[in-house]
């Protein structure tokens, strides 16, 4: 009953946010789940051009945006990989137009086994998708936008 009350308590914007973003994260993996990532990315610039084509304006933080990440993976039956978290947080930032990097990088682990991470920055902080071994990923992307995935 508790976090029914400080959901209520919410503006109806972050309401809505917070309710899109786990639709929205859930959606996401599951796609990931079953298509390949390529065709995700293809979809994902779909709906990111369709749903940010008039963007809000910065009228949500950036910090709520995190938070609505962090509750909804929380939330979210089981762990969302740092893929889905980054790819949600893209669209979420996207939309309330906020400037930000993309990346996924790989590594190899103790094992000399590839290890692949996502993580998503904004003015040069890692917002999510945060570890204490980031510096040891190799870059493979550094993708602002959706859109070269068309």
């Amino acid at each position: 009953m508790k976090k029914l009350s400080q959901f209520l308590r919410l503006s109806w914007r972050q309401q809505s946010l917070l309710l899109y973003g786990y639709i929205l994260l859930n959606t996401i993996r599951l796609a990931l789940w079953i298509l390949p990532f390529g065709r995700v990315r293809k979809l994902l610039a779909k709906v990111s051009q369709v749903w940010c084509s008039q963007p809000s304006g910065n009228t949500v933080s950036v910090g709520f945006i995190v938070k609505v990440i962090n509750l909804v993976s929380r939330y979210s039956p089981g762990v969302p990989r740092c893929l889905v978290r980054a790819l949600t947080a893209q669209i979420l930032l996207n939309h309330y137009g906020y400037s930000h990097q993309f990346h996924i990088g790989v590594a190899k682990n103790e094992l000399d086994v590839f290890e692949a991470h996502a993580w998503i920055e904004y003015e040069g902080c890692v917002i999510v998708g945060q570890l204490s071994t980031l510096s040891r990923y190799r870059l493979m992307t550094n993708s602002t936008s959706l859109a070269m995935y068309r």
